[in-house]
């Protein structure tokens, strides 16, 4: 089946492939190297029920980033679909290489120009998603008010329509809500990559930073940073050229694991309660 959807895919391109070979890696899909007479594509099928929103959301948020100029993003060639619950998107494979100090720098620096591009809103003209979870992005004014209802709330409610949640965790995320306001730190929306952990950005053998599967909208970016911190894999030289390149306010360590919150709530709703017990230490430090 993946096989048919990518040589229907190169067929309507006029490629003519030579190998076709799986990558590792990925929780949603399938990930392939494809070796054409041009020249090398990386493809990953979706296989899920929103598949076709899926590779939809994926190829604006790539685009999206690439338009700012700013940091490397790959070229979506198109996506595609033989099965409503199969759906294929095409880029330009980049063969990755071991980061170095320079590229962490360059990466520092350059995630920082991304997070410039601001807007009026936080949010974004078309909801995506973040994992296999949707991810709504209805416009808000207040950063607070955004991550409350539009992130911690769904995950919330999924939660507790799954069991994964008892009554003593819920009055805790009603206590954290009633805070936000005074945890938060207002800022202008910035442009994030929205699911940037060390499976989400590759560097290449130039040195050059690329990001990858963006979960983007106009949020804090703090939050980008957060996400960073949450699996590890980012050198540190990376943090200081960031903060170089862009000062962060004051105590912004101090709002890592509320930001982190959200996707710890993502991981509880996706893969069980193997993650309730980071939810509750969160809850537990900001709803006091």
């Amino acid at each position: 089946m993946h096989s048919a959807t990518i040589e229907k895919f190169a067929r309507r391109k006029g490629w003519q492939i030579i190998a076709t070979h799986p990558l590792s890696g990925g929780d949603i899909g399938k990930a392939f190297k494809i070796r054409t007479s041009q020249q090398n594509y990386f493809a990953k099928i979706y296989l899920d029920t929103n598949a076709r929103e899926m590779v939809k959301a994926e190829q604006r948020g790539l685009e999206r980033i690439a338009a700012c100029q700013c940091i490397a993003a790959p070229t979506v060639h198109g996506i595609d679909s033989l099965h409503p619950e199969e759906a294929l998107i095409v880029l330009d494979y980049v063969e990755p290489a071991t980061p170095t100090q320079r590229s962490w720098e360059r990466f520092g620096r350059e995630l920082a120009n991304l997070h410039r591009n601001t807007s009026v809103y936080f949010g974004s003209v078309k909801d995506n998603f973040i994992g296999l979870l949707p991810q709504s992005n209805q416009s808000l004014r207040k950063w607070s008010d955004f991550y409350r209802e539009q992130r911690l709330r769904p995950q919330v409610s999924l939660a507790k329509s799954q069991g994964l949640l008892d009554s003593h965790d819920l009055k805790k995320m009603d206590r954290l809500y009633m805070r936000l306001s005074n945890i938060l730190c207002d800022e202008k929306p910035a442009l994030l990559h929205g699911d940037l952990w060390n499976g989400n950005f590759l560097v290449d053998g130039s040195d050059c930073p690329w990001l990858l599967d963006p979960s983007s909208y106009f949020g804090h970016r703090e939050v980008d940073l957060a996400m960073t911190r949450l699996f590890g894999g980012f050198s540190e030289v990376f943090y200081a050229s960031y903060a170089e390149s862009f000062s962060l306010a004051p105590n912004w360590q101090e709002r890592i694991e509320i930001y982190q919150l959200y996707y710890i709530l993502v991981h509880l709703n996706l893969f069980g309660k193997g993650y309730l017990g980071s939810v509750r230490k969160i809850l537990d430090r900001y709803s006091r």
